[in-house]
């Protein structure tokens, strides 16, 4: 088998962040579905997701509250830097079609050398540990003093 180019994510951090931000996205948008039902709360989530999700990705930091918990952030395959808002939207949505056939997409990391899942392959990013791909911070603004 093919090693990856670089460390690259393992499956349980994976799983554990974004277990994470479906927590969190679920909790954003429940009282939509309370209140709205399934027909009006399925869409809501979306949108949370959406809105919670690319913002995050495509930021400074590439990563979400749950993958800044586990220790994982994701970028752009071909550069090793941040993610497109494109990509960030792309990824997304992909992971949310890996999800129907049994979770598929997200299980195809365990046989891909690059460890990536579909959503991964699709938006051309790679989830890596921070501890070898550290979130650079944006530079402070000027002080007054």
């Amino acid at each position: 088998m093919i090693e990856p180019s670089g460390p690259r994510a393992d499956f349980f951090p994976r799983l554990g962040g974004w277990i994470i931000d479906l927590v969190l996205i679920n909790a954003l948008s429940y009282i939509a579905r309370r209140f709205g039902g399934f027909a009006v709360g399925l869409p809501i989530a979306l949108i949370v997701g959406v809105l919670y999700t690319v913002p995050l990705v495509a930021g400074s930091r590439g990563q979400t509250v749950g993958m800044w918990l586990c220790g994982t952030r994701v970028i752009d395959a071909a550069t090793g830097g941040r993610v497109s808002y494109g990509q960030a939207v792309l990824r997304y949505f992909v992971g949310l079609l890996s999800l129907l056939p049994l979770g598929a997409g997200y299980f195809w990391m365990l046989v891909d050398p690059e460890r990536r899942t579909w959503h991964d392959i699709a938006a051309r990013t790679v989830a890596v540990p921070i501890a070898f791909f550290p979130a650079i911070r944006p530079p402070a603004g000027p002080t007054t003093t």
